[in-house]
């Protein structure tokens, strides 16, 4: 694709600069405390592991469509062809919700087959709660408020708390975290008491980028961005954070999200795109 067009000045050349987008889903490993590329040879971006870590869902780099394949890449099977974003795999590993084109939270079945269900026709980034009785979400249009679709009555809910929220998850049957509009804290909220609490703070020049819950809900991974961008873990028993590794040797892809693997470890989108400038000879009529 091309972007940032200006004309010569004789008006015979365009220059522009033209973008290959390429992607791969990396893991940082804290032994080598290198990057290490997960699903060789697949453009990937935004995965989504079962519970058993067999399968993984990842969104293909950079066209959206939604795949399923086994933990190494081998067993691929396209689910969705058209933009699929935010995939999460439900707790049971057997169905995948996550955001279509329109701004609707879709339900497909792990092995494909039928057409995929709208559970609802205004949500994005979909997040299964621990039992899979529900669903957190987003509302399409404000983008922050937060909502909980109960898949057993179809009732919805909206979660009480300050504008502006983002990345909200859950971290347990009766919990769920997000990040404030300034980037400065991630926050708790207990779903029966119905209060927010906070989990963990940061200062300028450090921000809260992006955040995911381990597998066994006992930890958050989260990424500080600024001039040492750093991945960090807080665990939930007793507020204890530590400093998993640097992110300075990563060239993340803008579109992408963290994740977190079943090992524990921080999954991310390397970009591994190209950009070059190019002349572009015109021949008016």
């Amino acid at each position: 694709s091309y972007r940032s067009t200006v004309s010569s000045r004789d008006g015979k050349r365009i220059f522009a600069v033209g973008v290959e987008p390429r992607g791969e889903l990396v893991h940082y490993d804290a032994s080598s405390k290198q990057f290490l590329p997960l699903l060789p040879g697949i453009l990937a971006f935004d995965s989504s592991w079962s519970a058993d870590g067999k399968w993984v869902v990842y969104n293909t780099y950079p066209d959206h469509a939604l795949w399923r394949s086994s933990s190494d890449g081998t067993a691929a099977l396209q689910l969705v062809a058209g933009q699929a974003n935010t995939p999460s795999v439900s707790p049971d590993d057997k169905q995948v919700a996550y955001t279509d084109s329109a701004g609707a939270v879709c339900v497909i079945a792990m092995d494909g087959g039928s057409p995929p269900a709208i559970v609802d026709k205004d949500g994005v980034a979909p997040h299964w709660s621990p039992d899979g009785s529900r669903l957190l979400f987003r509302d399409h249009e404000s983008n922050s408020h937060i909502h909980i679709l109960d898949l057993r009555g179809g009732a919805k809910s909206e979660v009480p708390g300050p504008a502006g929220l983002s990345g909200a998850q859950w971290l347990g049957s009766d919990r769920l975290a997000a990040g404030t509009s300034d980037h400065t804290k991630l926050i708790v909220f207990d779903v029966k008491a119905q209060q927010w609490s906070e989990l963990v703070s940061f200062t300028a020049p450090g921000y809260l980028v992006d955040w995911a819950p381990a597998a066994d809900y006992q930890s958050v991974v989260y990424t500080i961005g600024g001039p040492n961008p750093t991945i960090f873990r807080v665990h939930l028993a007793d507020r204890k954070i530590e400093t998993i590794g640097s992110m300075k040797g990563l060239r993340r892809a803008y579109i992408s999200r963290m994740n977190v693997a079943p090992d524990g470890s921080a999954v991310f989108t390397r970009d591994l795109g190209a950009q070059e400038i190019y002349a572009l000879t015109v021949k008016w009529p």
